[in-house]
This record gives structure tokens, C-alpha cells and sequence, in this order.
């Protein structure tokens, strides 16, 4: 288990979405963040992540989130996720 082996869970217009859960900018926990619409915002440097694919939409992050794929089995959602979660994906 690694501190960054922690992962957002969010349900968006009826959809749900999984990503790492710290800001690529300055590793603030994203979990004090706020959502607004399909963006999470980094509660200090008020970064914007795209929910859908972890990119940054806006703010000086030059990390896009890691993203999870899921799904819901017997009404029961599950998260595929890999051995160790890598806490961030390059930016394009």
C-alpha cells in the first residue's frame, strides 16, 4: 500500500467514474475538493479534472488523474483496478 493508493469514486449524471484521488499539481487529497458538473477542482491550486478521462482541463497541473474502469454486478459496483494504482497519467 502506497499513500497515493487511493482512489474517487464519483456518480455524474447517473454514470460512474473512478480516479486517483490526489492533484498532480501539489498532491493535495481531492477528496476536499469540490465537483462541479464533470470537473473536479484541487482544493489549493484549483486545478480542474475532467472526471470522465482524468484529463486537466484548466490549472497548472501538468498531470492528468488515472482513470478505472468499472462496473455493476448483482447492484453492486466494482472498480477494476490494477495491483498498484498508478497515481497520475502524462499529460497529453
Amino acid at each position: 500500500f502506497k499513500p497515493t493508493d487511493k482512489i474517487i469514486l464519483y456518480n455524474y449524471k447517473g454514470k460512474h467514474y473512478i480516479t486517483g484521488a490526489f492533484c498532480g499539481f501539489d498532491f493535495t487529497n481531492l477528496s476536499k475538493g469540490v465537483l462541479i458538473n464533470n470537473k473536479m477542482y484541487c482544493p489549493t491550486c484549483c486545478t480542474g479534472y475532467n472526471i470522465e478521462n482524468g484529463m486537466v482541463d484548466e490549472g497548472p497541473s501538468m498531470r492528468n488523474l488515472s482513470t478505472f474502469p468499472n462496473q455493476i454486478r448483482k447492484g453492486v459496483l466494482q472498480a477494476i483496478l490494477p495491483g498498484s494504482i498508478p497515481p497520475f497519467n502524462p499529460r497529453a
